[in-house]
């Protein structure tokens, strides 16, 4: 359900976006099921699929039970269904957290959330 809340939020701002670069979303799912989510929330955002979620890892986004499952992820769920944004039918790994990574030619990014310091390598 959060992505379908933050997909409607890019299609808000896609065109601002877009004069300052190229906006995706990033799916961990299969192709079917990334082509699935563009028909049914993408609209005309860009969708990409990483099923071997490279992107996630190297981004450092969280995975595991307790965070999609934990007090504080209850918590967004119900105040993002109370939204209008109703989880449907799992696609993909429903264990793997998200974010937003922001871009621009040549600079380097800032990824949001994970909210936690990254250890060094």
């Amino acid at each position: 359900m959060f992505c379908r809340e933050q997909a409607a939020q890019l299609r808000g701002i896609q065109s601002e976006a877009e004069r300052l670069g190229r906006l995706a979303i990033v799916g961990n799912g299969n192709l079917d099921q990334a082509r699935d989510f563009q028909k049914t929330h993408g609209g005309t955002l860009r969708s990409l699929v990483d099923p071997r979620k490279q992107t996630y890892k190297l981004l450092g986004f969280r995975r595991g039970f307790r965070f999609t499952f934990g007090a504080p992820s209850v918590v967004r769920g119900a105040q993002t269904t109370a939204r209008g944004f109703v989880q449907g039918a799992t696609q993909g790994d429903a264990f793997q957290q998200g974010g937003t990574l922001v871009l621009a030619a040549g600079q380097a990014g800032d990824a949001a959330p994970p909210k936690r310091k990254r250890k060094p390598a």
